[in-house]
């Protein structure tokens, strides 16, 4: 500011001019006064660093002079009356990365006030906020009041308030790789499923472009429905052993616009269009479904019409017009229920009482056998029994360990729980054993908590937080072991072994003569059990024990 002392002092004489001859200090900090010009000074407040309401009073003595030599002197006094500071408004957008917020001296100390402030730091005496650490729908917004001080004392304080602007985050997605062999079938693959479409926004996402970049796509349909593929393995005719790598680049979109590009490969095999294995192969047999012609008869069974009184002997000959051969398009063995074919040998749940959804609503079943490839088909899904109960909720993921058909590698396969409607299908390489285990883990978190009781498989480590924290989310841990014959029932906790199929054909003629002996009754063995032992940690919650399991 500006000051003219002659004119605030009033000087004049009526016989000339007059002006200052001379300033002199008498007390206070001038340090923000400029008094070069004796008559015009120039006052600096910005130099003051006061509390607020002290005031500080600078006085000079000040000689005025006219034309003849008279003098006089006044005394000027400036005061520099310090106040609060004014309050600071800061706005940010979400993702901006780390932002220097703007304040008019160093700060020496923050407090926050309130609001989400999880980002605001002081470094260097300076006041900044990590905006990556917001995570916000577009345009909605958080605020953060902090309360800044500008000496060790806080004598000067003011606050600042920062308000955080949500911005559209794109959607997030995985690339994806499925492989068939030629001739096994018609197949569908939900891209979004698969490719583990998600937005952080809660956004719904959509596939809006699908671009072929290579190899032979005869047999895949992208474009009536882009979000479902069709895949025909039969417009396929591959040598063995041979491989078509068809390879897609697809685009994701948000509802607000934001994209994802991720590549999609499928895979097609050549198979052998002949058995291999000679005539005991068994051929593949979906277990739900019965013979296309005539079954296999037993010549050995009592026919179911006839006669209730036993005959006195059994006919020396076959009859000629019976079937001789089974016929071609049968089954070679009487197919076997599901419970005889898929059993659970372990179970280990963390879940407390209070939790919503119910741990034992998971159903395995062997779908299917290739005997050519040594392989069965696994599907995964929903009890009926829980969906149809309303409000009933479901774990959010499946970590499913088991041998892979592709190259014969043990290997984690993440997925969405199947919800209703919806199934998880594995097909599982046998490795010339009668049975397979395979491990699922459910979850309901995005992790399992590195506390769990039992040992997490090798395969599925990246289920574990990188964080070691102690703390238990819901969780469970199956052993299912499934027969790979349909026409072997299981036996429970027996080694794997090579299978052993049974003939093909029976044999064409009768016993001639019946049995001598009345057949001895059986011999009642003991149950069999073994010893168990189960470890938890103390004040981790309440665990059930299934003991017969």
């Amino acid at each position: 500011f500006p000051i003219d002392v002659i004119a605030l002092s009033n000087a004049k004489d009526f016989e000339g001019y007059v002006n200052v001859t001379n300033v002199a200090l008498i007390s206070g900090d001038n340090g923000g006064i400029n008094i070069s010009n004796l008559e015009n000074w120039v006052v600096d407040t910005d130099y003051y660093d006061l509390a607020p309401d002290y005031t500080e009073v600078v006085i000079y003595t000040i000689t005025i002079q006219d034309e003849e030599g008279e003098t006089v002197q006044v005394t000027g006094t400036i005061k520099i009356v310090g106040v609060s500071e004014p309050p600071l408004v800061e706005t940010v957008y979400e993702d901006s990365g780390e932002q220097i917020l703007e304040t008019p001296d160093p700060v020496e100390k923050i407090e926050i006030i309130s609001g989400n402030c999880t980002g605001v730091t002081l470094v260097d005496k300076e006041v900044s906020i990590n905006t990556d650490l917001y995570e916000l729908p577009k345009n909605e917004t958080v605020e953060c009041v902090v309360e800044i001080c500008y000496d060790d004392d806080c004598d000067e304080i003011t606050t600042i308030t920062i308000t955080v602007i949500g911005v559209n985050d794109p959607p997030t997605a995985d690339p994806f790789e499925k492989q068939y062999f030629e001739n096994s079938g018609l197949f569908s693959i939900d891209v979004l499923d698969i490719s583990n479409a998600d937005d952080i926004d809660g956004d719904d996402t959509d596939v809006i472009s699908v671009e072929f970049l290579s190899g032979d796509k005869r047999g895949i349909d992208t474009t009536t429905d882009p979000k479902n593929w069709t895949i025909d393995t039969s417009l396929y005719d591959l040598d063995p052993g041979d491989t078509v790598i068809v390879e897609y680049l697809v685009t994701i979109e948000d509802e607000n616009g934001a994209t994802v590009q991720i590549n999609g490969t499928i895979k097609i095999t050549g198979v052998s269009d002949e058995p291999t294995k000679g005539p005991t192969a068994v051929p593949t047999v979906h277990p739900t479904d019965g013979p296309t012609s005539s079954p296999i008869v037993d010549p050995t069974e009592v026919p179911t019409d006839s006669p209730t009184s036993t005959p006195t002997s059994l006919p020396t000959v076959q009859p000629t017009d019976g079937p001789t051969d089974t016929p071609s398009s049968a089954p070679s063995c009487k197919q076997l229920s599901q419970d005889q074919l898929v059993a659970r040998e372990l179970n280990e749940c963390n879940v407390p009482i209070s939790s919503d959804w119910d741990t034992y609503a998971l159903v395995v079943e062997a779908e299917a056998w290739d005997m050519d490839h040594d392989s069965v088909t696994i599907n995964i899904f929903t009890d009926d029994n829980h969906c149809a109960n309303d409000g009933n909720e479901y774990p959010e993921k499946l970590g499913v360990v088991y041998t892979s058909c592709s190259n014969n590698a043990t290997t984690c396969s993440y997925a969405d729980y199947p919800e209703c409607d919806s199934s998880t299908s594995l097909t599982v390489f046998c490795n010339q054993a009668s049975v397979v285990d395979i491990e699922i883990l459910m979850y309901s978190e995005n992790t399992i908590s590195s506390a769990a009781f039992f040992e997490v498989p090798n395969e599925c480590k990246t289920l574990l937080p990188n964080d070691p924290s102690p703390s238990y989310a819901d969780f469970c841990h199956f052993v299912y072991r499934v027969s790979c014959s349909p026409c072997n029932e299981l036996t429970l906790n027996a080694p794997l072994s090579p299978t052993t199929f049974v003939p093909t054909s029976m044999p064409t003629s009768l016993p001639t003569d019946g049995p001598t002996d009345l057949p001895t009754a059986a011999v009642n063995n003991p149950p069999t059990a073994e010893d168990f032992e189960k470890t938890f940690t103390e004040d981790t919650g309440e665990f059930p024990i299934d003991v017969i399991a």
